[in-house]
């Protein structure tokens, strides 16, 4: 089995929701990274990607929708 890699993006930087603008991890699954079992790491990294797909349809509809 190969190993998952960190999906860390070296842009580092947490939202109000403690959660990496760059990678998309929460901070908790950013600090047990590196203890976590591979195939949790796989999860880690599609629920990362869920975050950072649902982030780019919220930011592309507060783009179309302008606040007055």
């Amino acid at each position: 089995m190969s190993e998952v890699a960190s999906p860390c993006i070296s842009q580092c930087d947490l939202n109000e929701s403690n959660v990496c603008k760059g990678c998309f991890r929460s901070l908790d699954e950013i600090g047990r990274w590196s203890v976590t079992s591979e195939e949790d790491k796989k999860e880690i990294v599609i629920t990362a990607k869920q975050r950072s797909l649902n982030s780019e349809e919220t930011q592309s509809n507060n783009d179309s929708h302008p606040q007055p």
